[in-house]
C-alpha cells in the first residue's frame, strides 16, 4: 500500500505556468536575461555550433541570439540548420509588436522610454499566507521536457528541507539536500510539495545479497550512501 502511495506521489500532476515575482525595471539596458541553449544534437548540420546564448533586454524586449561552439567562450522539412535561419528569426520577432508594451522592441529608444514605462501592468498585491514551514520536508518538481515518458516521474526521488521561507510576492522557498547543502536559487510554492514519506528512500538497484540482507544503491544518492539493509524493510 506505501509503494503504491509513494509512486502516486512522484507522479502526482506538475504544473508548468503559474505567477512569478515581478521585475522593478526603470528602463533600457538596465537588466539583461540570459540563458544557454543546448543545440548539441544538431552541431554537426550548423558548423560545430553546439551552443546558442539568447539575451534579451526585459524593458524593451529586444532579443539577440549568439552561436556559441562551447560553454566557455529549428526544424524544417526535416533539417536542423538553425544557424543560417537565427539572423531572420530575431529580425521577425524584434520587429513584431510586443504584447507587453504595444511597440516593436527594434523601436524601443530612450526617446519613448517613458511611455513604454507606462504600458507595463502594476500588480502589487499582498502576499499570500505561506503554504509550508521551515524544517518541512519537500520534493521538487520535474517539468518533463516533450520527449520524456509519461512514466518518469513528475517530482524529485529526493527529498529536500525547507530553510528559510522568503517573504517575496508570490512567496518563495530556499532549500537544502540531504547532506545540509543548500540548493541554488529559490523556489515557488507550485514548484514543491510536502511529502507524506519523508522517511522513504528509493533504491535504485540491488548490489549484493547475503542472507537475509542486500547491499542496495540508493535512487539520487552518490555510491558512498550504498548501504546493507535487511530484505523485510524494502516495500
Amino acid at each position: 500500500m506505501e509503494r503504491q502511495r509513494v509512486a502516486e506521489e512522484l507522479h502526482k500532476p506538475a504544473r508548468r505556468r503559474y505567477k512569478r515575482r515581478k521585475y522593478d525595471i526603470r528602463g533600457i539596458d538596465e537588466t539583461w536575461q540570459a540563458d544557454l541553449v543546448e543545440m548539441i544534437p544538431y552541431s554537426k548540420e550548423n558548423k560545430d555550433f553546439h551552443y546558442l546564448l539568447t539575451v534579451i533586454d526585459i524593458f524593451s524586449k529586444y532579443a539577440w541570439a549568439v552561436p556559441v561552439k562551447s560553454k566557455s567562450e529549428f526544424s524544417k522539412q526535416g533539417s536542423y540548420k538553425w544557424l543560417n535561419i537565427l539572423p531572420n528569426l530575431l529580425k521577425v520577432y524584434n520587429s513584431r509588436k510586443h504584447r507587453t508594451t504595444g511597440i516593436e522592441p527594434k523601436n524601443v529608444n530612450q526617446a519613448n522610454e517613458r511611455e513604454v514605462k507606462r504600458r507595463f501592468p502594476n500588480e502589487k498585491s499582498p502576499a499570500k499566507k505561506t503554504k509550508f514551514k521551515v524544517g518541512d520536508k519537500v520534493r521538487i518538481s520535474k517539468i518533463k521536457n516533450v520527449f520524456e515518458k509519461g512514466y518518469t516521474p513528475n517530482w524529485s526521488t529526493e527529498i529536500f528541507t525547507i530553510t528559510p521561507v522568503i517573504k517575496t510576492n508570490p512567496i518563495t522557498y530556499h532549500l537544502k539536500d540531504y547532506y545540509d547543502k543548500p540548493v541554488s536559487g529559490g523556489f515557488y510554492e507550485i514548484e514543491i510539495h510536502k511529502t507524506l514519506f519523508p522517511e522513504i528512500y528509493l533504491v535504485e538497484k540491488v548490489l549484493k545479497k547475503s542472507g537475509k540482507r542486500v547491499f542496495v544503491k540508493w535512487l539520487g544518492f552518490s555510491d558512498e550512501h550504498n548501504s546493507w539493509i535487511n530484505k523485510n524493510e524494502i516495500l
